[in-house]
């Protein structure tokens, strides 16, 4: 989850300012010096470098142990939530864009696009696993005074819906 957590990283740094999440590199953004693969271990080498840049002795910010340690941890206790199923991957991916979303918003004030299609593909593909394993029944929310009843998944997009829409009325 911590490599992930890297990864997440980033994203976090470059989405919002369009650039690649592939290349060039990961390099020190105040130096441009590339960074080695022992200054990629996630979490230890934050630690052991005193959250400086080995080249340069720029600052690391905060912002990259805690997402690392956040999502190393939240993979942990979903792995063990899902009763370690295959279906966690979903969740994993899930969790990752949300703290994506999360970080990205707190940096920048903003969510980019592309990464909430991938928590909402993620969310619909741990349903759909869900659903297929028979670990979720296909109609689990009952709709009070009419008989029907709703996917969990349909259902808490629905929620999720209302309250953005609700944020956004209240907001403007």
């Amino acid at each position: 989850g911590s490599v992930i957590g890297s990864f997440l990283n980033v994203c976090i740094y470059r989405l919002p300012r369009e650039r690649s999440v592939v290349a060039p590199p990961s390099h020190c953004p105040q130096c441009g010096a590339r960074l080695r693969a022992v200054d990629l271990v996630p979490l230890l080498s934050l630690l052991l470098l005193g959250r400086k840049c080995r080249f340069c002795g720029g600052p690391i910010g905060w912002r990259y142990f805690a997402v690392e340690f956040i999502t190393g941890a939240v993979f942990v206790v979903a792995w063990f939530a899902s009763g370690e199923s295959v279906g966690v991957v979903a969740y994993w991916a899930f969790a990752s864009a949300i703290i994506a979303v999360v970080f990205t918003d707190l940096d920048h004030m903003i969510i980019p696009d592309g990464l909430v299609i991938a928590a909402l593909a993620a969310a619909v593909i741990g349903e759909t696993i869900s659903v297929l394993s028979g670990q979720a029944p296909l109609l689990a929310v009952q709709i009070p005074g009419t008989g029907l009843a709703l996917p969990t998944g349909v259902a808490g997009g629905i929620v999720g819906l209302v309250v953005f829409v609700g944020v956004r009325a209240f907001s403007l």
